[in-house]
Parts: structure tokens; sequence; C-alpha cells
């Protein structure tokens, strides 16, 4: 399967979905907080049913509702910076799928072919929500990257995985347990043996070329083909990199 570029309308088109969810997050979070103040005031308040139907989000087991409320408060808060990180992201990758500079330090970059997928140079892009998160990636912890509302691989210079996060197991429907330790090329995404994208994961991983990378690749998963942006960053640890991967 070859790797083909994603248009910029794809990632502006999926900021917008994330902006209308982050919408009503917020419209989530304030009928959240006049229901706790309607607690606090002694008045009646929708059961946890209806809390659940009117949010869409799931409370922590409680059968106290002001309990069950404040609960909800912290996963509606948590979800809605989880999708300004997403929305950042996807406006992005926009720009860079545009060839578009966010700084005016650099040259621009001359407008990607068609025909083929593009690496984002760092210079071109510096201060964007691109490299912001690249950085914050390069000192996130394993541990830690369940905690990302995306799909994440920790691999180490051979392409054997470390960490493979939460979100990426959901989204690529394989157990964790099942992919720990296999090399992410030949054993689990054969698919991704090509220049456009192991060639630029062992440039990486060797220290050479550029220290962020993103691209776009289609993977023929047997439910279906995604289209997803990668993302390839060095890892805290020498030798390590961390792929991000994003699709809704």
């Amino acid at each position: 399967m070859n790797p083909n570029p994603q248009p910029a309308s794809d990632y502006a088109s999926r900021a917008r979905e994330e902006t209308l969810r982050r919408d009503q997050l917020n419209q989530s979070l304030k009928l959240l907080r006049r229901v706790r103040e309607a607690a606090l005031a002694g008045d009646p308040i929708p059961t946890i049913e209806e809390l659940m139907a009117m949010t869409g989000l799931l409370p922590t087991a409680t059968d106290d509702p002001l309990t069950a409320v404040e609960s909800l408060i912290e996963a509606a808060t948590a979800e809605r910076e989880a999708s300004n990180r997403r929305i950042k992201l996807a406006k992005a990758l926009s720009d860079a799928s545009r060839g578009r500079p966010a700084a005016t330090s650099a040259p621009a970059a001359a407008a990607p072919s068609p025909s083929s997928p593009q690496p984002v140079a760092r210079s071109n892009v510096e201060g964007s929500p691109l490299v912001d998160e690249a950085d914050r990636l390069a000192k996130i912890s394993a541990r830690d990257l369940d905690s990302l509302p995306y799909g994440a691989i920790l691999l180490d210079e051979s392409g054997r995985i470390l960490s493979y996060n939460d979100t990426e197991s959901r989204m690529a429907r394989l157990p964790i347990e099942a992919v720990l330790g296999r090399n992410f090329f030949t054993e689990v995404a054969p698919c991704t043996r090509v220049k456009e994208f192991e060639g630029r994961f062992r440039a990486l991983a060797s220290g050479q070329g550029l220290p962020v990378v993103s691209f776009d690749f289609i993977f023929p998963f047997p439910f279906g083909a995604q289209r997803v942006a990668v993302l390839l960053t060095r890892g805290a640890n020498p030798g390590t990199v961390i792929m991000a991967l994003l699709r809704r």
C-alpha cells in the first residue's frame, strides 16, 4: 500500500468537527455547573441517568447526585482539554499540507507534490502547534502515553514496540499485549516497509535528517482502510522514536 498525501481540507474538516465537539462540551459544562449550583441550594436536580443522557459523559460510579455532577464536570473539562489539543494539531497539519510555514524567519517551503507525502521541516513550522506537540511528545514518559487523545507508539531504533497506548489499541483494534516487543515494520504493519515511512523512521532514529517528520499514510486494516496523519519525533531516550497517529 502506497502512502498518499491527505488534502488540507481533510484536516480542516477534522478541526471543524472537533470544534463542534468542544462547543458541545462547553455547553455541557455550563449545564453541569448550573445543576451543581441548584444542588448546593437544595433544589431538585436531574437524576444521574438524565445527566448522562444530556451530556454523553459517564460519571464515576456513585449513588450521590452531587458527587456524580462533580465527576461529570471533571470528565468534561478533561475531554475539552484533549479536544483543544486535537484541534491545534489538526490545524497545524492542515497548514503543513498546504505548504504554509508558521514562522516568518524561515523561507517558505515549496508546495508539496500531489503525488507523494512530504515531511514537515522543523524550521518551517517553528512555534506551531505541530512542533509544540512534537516537543511535548519528546519529553513524555512511556507511562504517560495513555493520557494522549490520539494513537502513540514508542519504538526503539530497530522498530521494536516498547509502548503502545490505549487510544491506538482501540483505533487499530489490536490488543496491547499482542504487539509489545514486536517489530512494527516487519510484524505489526508490514505495509509500512516503504522508503516514505520506514526510511524516514530509520533516518530519524539514527539521528540523521529532520527531528520532526509529518506525513500521511493509508493503513489497510482488515476492517477497512484508514488514512492516518503520522508524526515522528525522537523520544526522551537515545535511539527511541515516538510515532503519533492522528485520525477520527
